[in-house]
């Protein structure tokens, strides 16, 4: 017995000592290897003195039409300082895209620019759940053995040739959790569309024409189309629209509720038209049930459609006085459609804040903010560890920007397995929008808590991100006396001209 332990603990110290220095190894590697590759990135800055700066994002680093975007005055920024190198700053922004849509984009481009530098603020149209830090995300987190190199090893092998079956994903059944999923509504999805593809371009048509303002045209191509799918409502929806547009609003009203009851299987725009129309004649019981049953109706696969309807359904419940509900409606929103989604809060802070339920909407307000900093999407998390390892396999630099007005903690936790990765912090946005308001930096609220930005609030990203290639990538001092030193230690805008602008009058604010 005491020979079989011997050769037992000789075997377990064995394994542990070629644990530890396969972990040393490996550790050891990637120092040299990040080591070199930081080497050859300066050689390259000397020898070539141009530097490639390749900027990923949504519609906020896209820019919006009539404004200069963000990169557009990182360039601008960035040469005028005089570092000695000259600087190219590609815009790579696409409104509404998601990381996944960036990276594929990205890698598409990637040998045509060839870029030296990424800077990348993206994930706030991620859409979908999101999930605390924790064993979903990264399993072994916690633990003694979480973050050794060999332990990443065994989970890449493991994932790579199968070795497990995939980790348990949230069931969902048209974008609704299963647990939550009425089974009509899975029927009713399961219903086939009764005019086919055919007449969707011809609704899309009728669609066009109203948005170009020709009505009786319109009204005509309706009917038409009404004509030819007698059981299909949007054609009859889309001609009482053209009505109203020409002034005949009774008719287009008859219209509209006459339908209900001759197209018991109407979908959800025709009962929200009436609800309209039962709304205007004072009929609020009877406008609330319509749009009630227009949520129904509504395909519970689109979430925005499903947003639509529910908050006009709030809209009529708070007219009618009936506020708790209205409440629930708001809160159903951000739970049951947009499951995990900070945004989606924000119409039910905003409503308790307005009706005095101050509490309320704090408590919901510090849901929030920590879903925005202590939560992740996976996808968001997925997407910019491949942009990470990309740049490290081609020898760029990865600079993740935090949104303005967030902290950057979310960002380093989300990346904080990638050392090489370098990041600005852009929460000092705060402390500009409490001095001189909100409307200086902003033209909307799309993400809850920072929008689209002014110019103004162009030039403050685009400034804090040329501080951050000045001072952390290039190890240059800023002069004193240069325009960034001086923007960084006050209004934040390195642009000339465009700091006077705070606090003066800004485009009316608009939703996405």
């Amino acid at each position: 017995m005491r020979r079989w332990l011997t050769r037992i603990a000789l075997v377990v110290a064995g394994l542990s000592a070629g644990a530890l220095l396969v972990e040393v190894g490996m550790r050891t590697a990637g120092a040299v290897i990040r080591a070199r590759q930081q080497q050859r990135n300066y050689a390259a800055l000397r020898e070539k003195h141009d530097v490639r700066v390749v900027c990923l994002g949504e519609s906020t680093t896209e820019g919006e039409p009539g404004r200069r975007s963000y990169p557009e005055m990182l360039e601008e920024i960035l040469n005028r300082e005089q570092l000695g190198i000259r600087f190219a700053v590609v815009n790579k922004g696409m409104s509404g895209a998601t990381t996944r849509q960036l990276l594929e984009m990205f890698r598409w481009d990637l040998d045509a620019i060839d870029p030296d530098v990424v800077v990348a603020m993206m994930g706030v149209n991620d859409a979908g759940r999101t999930h605390a830090w924790g064993s979903v995300l990264e399993p072994g987190r916690g633990h003694w053995y979480g973050e050794w190199r060999l332990y990443k090893l065994y989970r890449f092998l493991r994932s790579g040739f199968g070795w497990a079956p995939p980790p348990p994903r949230l069931v969902e059944v048209q974008g609704l959790p299963a647990s939550r999923q009425p089974a009509e509504a899975t029927a009713e999805v399961a219903r086939p569309t009764p005019p086919g593809e055919s007449a969707m371009r011809r609704v899309d048509a009728v669609g066009r024409l109203l948005a170009e303002q020709r009505y009786r045209r319109a009204l005509e191509a309706a009917r038409a189309l009404r004509a030819r799918y007698p059981d299909f409502d949007i054609p009859l929806v889309l001609e009482a629209r053209a009505l109203r547009r020409l002034g005949r609003a009774d008719e287009a009203d008859r219209l509209v509720i006459a339908a209900l009851d001759a197209m018991p299987g109407a979908g959800a725009p025709l009962y929200a038209d009436a609800a309209l129309v039962l709304a205007e004649r004072g009929d609020e019981d009877q406008a609330i049930a319509a749009v009630r049953e227009a949520v129904a109706r509504a395909d519970p696969r689109l979430p925005h459609e499903q947003i639509h309807y529910r908050l006009e359904l709030a809209r009529l419940l708070d007219r009618a006085g009936r506020q708790d509900a209205a409440v629930e409606v708001y809160r159903e929103i951000a739970e049951d459609v947009r499951l995990g989604d900070d945004v989606a809060y924000q119409h039910l802070i905003d409503y308790l804040e307005r009706i005095g339920r101050s509490e309320e909407a704090l408590a919901y307000r510090r849901l929030q903010r920590a879903m925005r900093h202590e939560y992740v999407n996976p996808d968001t998390r997925q997407q910019y560890g491949e942009l990470a390892g990309l740049a490290v396999e081609r020898g760029m630099t990865l600079l993740a920007v935090q949104y303005p007005v967030r902290r950057v903690d979310g960002l380093r936790r989300l990346l904080a397995q990638h050392r090489e990765v370098r990041f600005v912090d852009n929460s000092g946005f705060a402390a500009l929008v409490a001095r001189n308001g909100y409307d200086a930096y902003f033209i909307d609220r799309f993400a809850g808590d920072f929008g689209h930005l002014t110019e103004l609030g162009n030039c403050v990203l685009a400034t804090r991100v040329a501080a951050s290639l000045a001072v952390d990538w290039l190890g240059a001092d800023l002069r004193p006396g240069s325009r960034l030193a001086a923007a960084l230690a006050g209004d934040g805008c390195a642009v000339p001209g465009l700091a006077d602008t705070a606090g003066a009058d800004q485009p009316p604010l608009h939703n996405m």
